[in-house]
């Protein structure tokens, strides 16, 4: 007997799921349809507003012109033209109101404009209008225009003139008869679209739903009909009332196979586990909380250098008396901590006693993997591993790792590339960077643009081909600041034979900056901090050849005050020094930045001013300096202290070949000149040749 014999009765499932996916189907694209109507019929809509609206904007500003000129047959053409373009079909008409033309006329309004012929309208002769058939306006008013009447939008928009008076307004107006003709057109093309993805869509499903469903259930049914169950039952009764689904019923059997195969496979996973258990050395515990009942198996018992005789009975007192004193409270607070469900897991490592009296290190780790409808722990599940070498071996580590990390001085781990791959502690309170932004990074990130490439490139080969690099290096912290380090690198050899490089390096921003106070000390002022001679002699030196290549002159002048010794005498020391340090600073703010002030000693500067074109660009300056000397100064205690000052020039000329001593004489000999004329006042040297 065939299976649809056994059911002949039942309704078949295929016709009962088409009816209700193709009227699920139907309802979908009948709202799909009306949605897609209406968004289209908006767009539709707000294109031919939107069409109005450009069409009244761009005629207002076209128009005022021909208003203002009175060119009325001109903008008649271009409402004609507007009103005819094909691509403005929803245009039904367009008036002009000109108050200048009603002006001119005598009247209160003037209208004039152009209509589109309706579509139903035929010319005299019977034939049909063209698609652009069009007929003048001469209206008295805009009620007398049907399109303003019929219109289904309309813009208007002033005509402004260019001096900003209202030359008149701009009526646009559409009617709705494109609207409904693309409307409706595009209501039968939705029906259409519709109704022919419903009809391909019922079909594709009928035959879907027989290929992929009925025939493969109905042949499955069959094989499983025939099969002898032995053990399990080889079909069920039908439960369903569908002659299909009733068939899949029967092929339940084949799942009962399958348990009986997944039987098998649990068997071997088990016995696979006790292999891994064993391959491990692992030691195994299951323990019975509320009875206290432990299961060891015999590679437990053995770590402790016992059999599992020896330690009968078995239970959880034979691992408590076994845990070192200072771990078992640390064990059995962890162990409830799981009980009560804040741990997922226990885990910890504890030392227990061997039977020979050392203690071993053990990493004890387990599971509840059972509990009471109280939420109480019944059953629990775990491992013992001895770990005592790794245990060593990690103290000697971790003893190394201190060293490491408190180390004075910054400590980084390379790759063979220069990647980092690990910092200390002073790494980070030199550099400013964590050790979480360095690993990963190259030595890049700390490079400063003080060495080149050529710099680093010697030193790795250098690292490379000796293992050893030591030197001075400039670094950028995070911050961005720049500072000189002294670097050592090692090379260092690993397991894999790929090198290693350590290298340990200090801050010397203290030592460089006390070399450069040393430096500044012989080159510069110690009181005003200006250059002294030894610098102002360098420095003059390289603006002379600078100048000479330049073809460009240079002044020098040398700069006295007058009373200063008075001062001193009067005022003290201090005030004297007070005096100096704020003059100082007052040439210094009158002077360019590539000019030079220096302090000879005492009460004599000099000022270097290279790049000058004649004597009349100095006397500016010189006029500045003199009246900054002339301020009075201001001590502490409230006194005055006012001096002047004697200046004399020297210039050198491009064609001229003047040392620095030569110059600064010169100067020297004017300045007492202007000494002996008064002071307060500057002279020029008269042994060169000036520019008038």
């Amino acid at each position: 007997m065939t299976s649809a014999a056994k059911h002949p009765r039942k309704p078949s499932s295929l016709f009962l799921i088409t009816c209700l996916v193709v009227l699920s189907a139907a309802l979908v694209f009948s709202l799909y349809g009306a949605v897609t109507y209406n968004s289209q019929h908006e767009q539709l809509t707000q294109s031919i507003i939107a069409e109005t609206e450009e069409s009244a904007e761009r005629l207002a500003v076209t128009l005022a012109g021909y208003i203002a000129a009175y060119r009325v047959n001109d903008y008649d053409r271009l409402v004609a033209h507007e009103v005819r373009t094909r691509h403005h079909a929803a245009l039904s008409a367009i008036v002009v109101q000109d108050e200048r033309m009603a002006e001119v006329l005598g009247r209160d309004y003037y209208f004039s404009g152009w209509e589109r012929v309706r579509p139903e309208e035929t010319l005299a002769d019977g034939q049909p209008l063209a698609d652009d058939a069009v007929r003048s306006l001469q209206v008295d008013s805009l009620a007398d225009i049907p399109a303003a009447r019929q219109s289904f939008y309309q813009a208007v928009r002033p005509v402004v003139g260019a001096d900003g008076d209202i030359l008149g307004q701009v009526y646009v107006f559409a009617h709705d008869a494109s609207l409904r003709q693309r409307s409706d057109a595009l209501l039968l093309q939705i029906a259409l679209s519709m109704l022919a993805l419903l009809l391909v869509l019922s079909l594709v499903l009928i035959l879907l739903l027989r290929h992929l469903f009925v025939r493969p259930l109905t042949r499955l049914a069959q094989t499983v009909a025939h099969m002898d169950g032995q053990s399990f039952p080889a079909r069920l009764n039908p439960v369903s009332p569908y002659r299909e689904i009733s068939l899949l019923t029967d092929s339940i059997s084949q799942m009962l196979q399958t348990i009986r195969l997944t039987q098998l496979e649990l068997q071997r996973e088990h016995r696979n586990l006790d292999n891994i258990v064993r391959g491990t050395r692992a030691g195994t515990w299951r323990w019975n909380i509320p009875s206290g009942e432990v299961e060891f198996n015999a590679r437990w018992a053995q770590m402790l250098g016992y059999t599992l005789e020896e330690l009968k009975p078995h239970t959880i007192d034979t691992w408590l008396s076994r845990v070192h004193p200072a771990d078992r409270k640390n064990a059995e607070q962890l162990l409830e901590q799981h009980f009560s469900g804040k741990s997922d897991f226990y885990a910890v490592d504890l030392r227990m006693q061997h039977k020979a009296g050392h203690w071993i290190w053990v990493q004890d780790r387990g599971q509840v993997a059972r509990w009471n409808k109280a939420g109480e722990p019944v059953e629990m599940f775990g491992t013992h591993m001895d770990i005592t070498d790794t245990r060593r071996k990690t103290e000697q580590l971790e003893l190394a790792a201190s060293v490491y990390r408190n180390a004075h001085e910054g400590i980084m781990v390379l790759s063979d590339q220069g990647e980092i791959l690990d910092v200390n502690n002073a790494f980070t309170r030199i550099t400013g960077y964590s050790q979480e932004e360095a690993v990963g990074q190259t030595t890049h990130l700390l490079r400063a643009d003080q060495q080149g490439d050529e710099f680093y490139r010697e030193l790795w080969h250098t690292l490379r081909h000796q293992g050893f690099w030591s030197g001075e290096v400039w670094r950028r912290r995070k911050n961005g600041e720049i500072y000189p380090e002294l670097l050592s690198i090692s090379q260092v050899s690993s397991d894999q034979d790929v090198p290693h490089y350590v290298a340990l390096f200090s801050d010397i921003s203290a030592i460089k900056a006390y070399e450069d106070q040393l430096k500044k000390v012989a080159h510069f002022d110690v009181l005003t901090g200006l250059p002294n001679r030894a610098q102002l002699f360098e420095r003059l030196g390289q603006q002379i050849s600078l100048q000479q290549r330049r073809r460009q002159e240079l002044a020098l002048c040398f700069i006295d005050l007058d009373g200063f010794k008075a001062v001193n005498d009067s005022f003290g020391h201090d005030a004297g020094d007070l005096l100096l340090v704020t003059i100082a600073r007052r040439l210094s703010a009158v002077l360019r930045a590539e000019d030079i002030l220096a302090r000879l000693g005492g009460d004599e500067f000099v000022a270097v001013l290279p790049g000058i074109r004649n004597r009349s660009d100095l006397q500016p300056v010189l006029e500045r300096m003199l009246d900054e000397v002339n301020l009075p100064v201001i001590t502490p205690e409230g006194e005055t202290l006012q001096v002047s000052a004697s200046i004399g020039i020297s210039l050198m000329h491009a064609e001229h070949e003047y040392g620095e001593a030569r110059l600064l004489k010169l100067a020297d000999d004017a300045m007492y000149q202007a000494k002996q004329q008064g002071k307060n006042k500057f002279c020029f040297s008269q042994d060169l040749k000036t520019p008038a």
